[in-house]
């Protein structure tokens, strides 16, 4: 089996929102440490997982995460946390809470495309370290503002990565694909969730590494 790690931002506008008071009326700050974004390209569409490693430095708080996927996105599976999310027409919502320190939360989904695309993404957090991972052949991507660094080997595979340091919040991160493969339309629920099982394994196992970091 194909092992698939990419990460890129430009597919979706993906708003991890928080909202309420903390506990003890004290100020909360949480901001990504490391938001993880693996993008297979397939014949039409696009296979998407992402990563988030939101870190709380104060008491625990529950917030609601509010996610906004690209219109057209669909076979959404949440691999780690979000346990009651919900959709909403835009993408979905959910209740999350934060103990202080850290957690990881972890969803996937698949969107079709055509030969090219640009995907942009805004966040109400700051973002101390982005990475984006592309997998496949051919296609040209760009990152705006990201630095191009060592590719990734996985599955015997090398593949295109990005970083992006200290992202503002609210501060647009775009990503071009282009050379993007057509040659059939959508695919089976089976293998795009299959697909989505293996990608959030990886992932998670880049969080935990990066986490001992």
């Amino acid at each position: 089996m194909r092992v698939f790690i990419l990460l890129c931002v430009c597919v979706a506008i993906l708003t991890v929102a928080a909202y309420g008071s903390p506990a003890a009326g004290l100020p909360g700050t949480l901001e990504i440490g490391l938001l993880l974004v693996a993008i297979d390209v397939r014949p039409d569409h696009l296979r998407i997982s992402e990563g988030l490693r939101i870190s709380n430095p104060g008491p625990p708080q529950t917030r609601e995460i509010i996610v906004t996927l690209p219109r057209g996105a669909t076979y959404v599976t949440f691999h780690r946390g979000l346990n009651s999310a919900r959709g909403t027409p835009d993408g979905f919502v959910a209740p999350q809470r934060f103990p202080t320190g850290v957690t990881e939360i972890a969803y996937s989904y698949a969107l079709a495309v055509g030969r090219e695309t640009v995907l942009s993404r805004t966040f109400p957090l700051p973002a101390r370290r982005v990475e984006i991972v592309v997998r496949g052949s051919g296609v040209q991507a760009t990152v705006r503002d990201g630095v191009v660094v060592p590719p990734a080997e996985v599955g015997g595979e090398r593949l295109q990565r990005w970083e992006v340091r200290d992202l503002p919040a609210a501060a647009p991160l775009v990503m071009s694909l282009r050379g993007l493969p057509t040659r059939r339309t959508w695919i089976p629920i089976a293998a795009a969730v299959g697909l989505a099982a293996v990608l959030s394994a990886v992932l998670l196992a880049s969080l935990r590494q990066a986490r001992r970091q």
